[in-house]
């Protein structure tokens, strides 16, 4: 059951993934280059603290 749930996971996220692609040019004209701008900045964020807390993680497993 476990394997069957990341399996759909994993192809939600893939589908989720191409839909954004598939309607990013429309996206583009929407939110404009400030609206980008202002999403890369926030998905870097994000990306930056899923890092810090996996290396934190790490950290704290390796120390017991």
């Amino acid at each position: 059951v476990q394997k069957l749930v990341a399996g759909g996971a994993l192809v939600l996220a893939a589908v989720t993934v191409g839909v954004l692609l598939y309607l990013s040019g429309g996206i583009e004209r929407r939110i404009g280059s400030l609206g980008l701008s202002i999403m890369s900045k926030l998905t870097a964020l994000l990306l930056a603290a899923i890092a810090a807390q996996m290396i934190l993680t790490g950290v704290k497993h390796f120390l017991g």
